[in-house]
């Protein structure tokens, strides 16, 4: 669906699968703000989206990276589709700059936070401030007396 993310993207060679950049996780979390504030985008602006909206999107996808809908879970992909709609919709009626506005305003008054595991978010640049000092080693003591988890453990995928 993201088209050509590979894996050093999302990870350093030799990381564990547990950890990501910090520039993904950013991009992210700030996708996924965005998604979470265009329902209420398009309510203040009093637009709809309609079925033709959904299909243009899906048509799109299907015709950038064919089959990349069908990996997502249900779910995930009509939140991907609604959100992905809105935004052509909100550009075709208001235009970038206002788009920008609108959704930029609709941002800073949401209430936004993020997993400490990887930052903070800031409101006033949209953006993820990693957390402080080096996570350690995975394998090794965390200096809780507990072993930090390798990510072994966590589904593949």
């Amino acid at each position: 669906l993201f088209g050509g993310v590979d894996r050093t993207q999302l990870r350093g060679e030799g990381d564990p699968r547990s950890s990501y950049r910090q520039e993904y996780v950013e991009a992210m979390a700030f996708l996924q703000v965005q998604f979470l504030v265009i329902p209420q985008v398009l309510a203040d602006q009093d637009i709809e989206l309609v079925d033709d909206d959904r299909q243009a999107v899906i048509d799109q996808i299907d015709q950038q990276a064919p089959g990349s809908l069908d990996d997502l879970p249900e779910g995930v992909r009509d939140e991907y589709v609604e959100a992905f709609a809105g935004f052509d919709k909100l550009r075709a009626e208001l235009g970038d700059e206002e788009l920008n506005a609108v959704v930029g305003d609709a941002i800073r008054a949401a209430d936004v936070s993020v997993s400490s595991r990887y930052g903070t978010w800031e409101a006033d640049s949209f953006s993820v401030t990693p957390p402080q000092g080096p996570r350690p080693a995975p394998g090794t003591d965390d200096g809780s007396g507990a072993s930090v988890p390798d990510g072994s453990e966590l589904p593949s995928g």
